[in-house]
């Protein structure tokens, strides 16, 4: 039997004092509405944490002058660190000769997998614990670390955002998982989140308020500053942004996607839905020229058969694309300005973009996100992964292209964030053509005017 433990601990940020009760056998939840705030919480836990375990003072309940060492307390985040980033690349898990080396689902979740079985057995992971690592979608990668974060011995485990890019029935699949774990084990669960989620599932919630409320409006003045930022749009004189006859995508036996035909034209707002693992990502990755399996299908890209139409870099040049994906792999080493000059910059035979002019562009957007505090000398890695990501965001948009597509780019995002990055997509890029990706309604931008559902 575990021993029962309780520890209080005071974190303060943002002026907010947050009173943490860590129990053994409870799962609690703080929801904030600012996801700067989210992330300074994670670094103080971090810091007090590490300070205790030096210090050894935690006191259990049942033995007064035990050591916090003693504890074993476990951060989850959903990412590929530093030291992981030249095992894995971004579009492998896409070609299938290139996975051979890779961790399996079943190695990368660990030897404990087993006393995990009844979560295993009714997740999107059941068929395909032997499948590289590199092959899962966004939600399955989300479960699979879920699983890999499972220890008997970890007593406080602490999950950075463990709901995004799950589907709802995943979801109440992973609180289940959860809710089992704290009360098998004994173990204290602690998750912090930006997206709202019912309070009823938890021993203890908590709201976090924005220290300071800024206005998530935008007058009529700041929409025409905005808009002058992409005033230099690339020409979109076509029909069609894509065209997808009757595509089909396996890998060995195994259909991902099946009979998809969908069409697209220049200026239309789409919402692209479906389950996790129903093959949203892949469909994208088709259009994106990332997939090797788009020469064997019938697609039209701006009016043209991919087949003998334009090459990987004109592709790659006339989207500005983002997915979790895509950010998961990128190179977090470069500083903001070179991750900026990259990925504009996208196809290597064009010329580059003026870079002072691309740095006044950014300085107004990064006003306009209360960034104030992001250096252009910055490496991605020193910041947080709620500004990482928006960084990223915000050099892809800078990128100016005709067609967005935009899959599941709100991870990490308050509403306050997602209310201005829809502002800009509503009132600022409403020229562009829009494909756009979530398992959360409130997400969508107003001006989505169809919906695509992948079974």
């Amino acid at each position: 039997m575990s021993s029962a433990f309780s520890y209080k601990l005071l974190i303060s940020i943002q002026a907010c004092d947050i009173v943490l009760e860590l129990k053994s056998g409870q799962m609690g939840c703080l929801f904030f509405e600012s996801g700067i705030a989210m992330a300074s919480f994670f670094q103080k836990m971090k810091n007090e944490i590490s300070l205790l375990q030096t210090a050894k003072t935690l006191a259990l309940s049942d033995k007064e002058d035990s050591q916090f060492s003693n504890i074993d307390i476990q951060f989850v985040s959903f990412q590929i660190i530093q030291q992981e980033e030249k095992k894995f690349y971004y579009q492998q898990r896409y070609h299938a000769t290139e996975n051979d080396d890779v961790l399996s689902v079943k190695d990368f979740i660990g030897n404990d997998y087993e006393n995990t079985i009844e979560f295993l057995n009714n997740s999107l992971l059941k068929e395909r614990l032997n499948e590289p690592i590199t092959k899962l979608s966004t939600g399955e990668f989300k479960i699979a670390c879920i699983l890999k974060s499972f220890r008997k011995d970890a007593k406080i485990i602490l999950f950075e955002d463990v709901f995004s890019g799950l589907d709802p029935k995943n979801k109440e699949l992973v609180i289940e998982f959860l809710k089992n774990l704290k009360n098998t084990f004994q173990s204290c669960i602690l998750i912090a989140t930006t997206h709202s989620i019912d309070s009823k599932h938890f021993d203890n919630f908590l709201k976090i308020p924005i220290a300071k409320k800024y206005s998530c409006s935008i007058g009529n003045e700041d929409i025409q500053i905005l808009k002058s930022i992409f005033s230099e749009k690339q020409t979109s004189n076509f029909q069609y942004a894509f065209k997808l006859k009757d595509i089909s995508v396996k890998y060995h036996q195994n259909y991902i996607l099946r009979n998809i035909t969908w069409e697209v034209k220049n200026g239309e707002k789409w919402a692209l839905k479906g389950k996790n693992g129903s093959g949203k990502s892949t469909l994208l990755s088709l259009i994106y020229a990332d997939h090797p399996q788009a020469y064997a299908n019938d697609i039209y890209l701006f009016d043209i058969p991919r087949q003998n139409g334009y090459n990987i870099w004109d592709i790659k040049e006339k989207i500005s694309f983002f997915s979790h994906e895509f950010f998961r792999f990128f190179n977090k080493s470069k500083s903001i300005k070179e991750t900026l000059l990259y990925v504009v910059n996208v196809n290597p035979y064009k010329p580059s973009k003026n870079t002072d002019s691309l740095i006044e562009k950014f300085n107004v957007l990064r006003d306009y996100f209360q960034l104030e505090d992001v250096k252009l000398d910055s490496t991605l890695y020193q910041l947080p992964q709620y500004q990482q990501r928006l960084v990223v965001l915000i050099a892809i948009l800078l990128k100016n292209a005709p067609i967005l597509i935009l899959d599941e780019p709100y991870h990490f995002f308050d509403r306050s964030t997602i209310a201005k990055l829809n502002n800009l997509l509503d009132k600022v890029l409403n020229d562009r053509t829009l494909v756009f990706v979530s398992h959360t309604d409130e997400d969508f931008p107003s001006c989505i005017e169809y919906e695509y559902y992948l079974s």
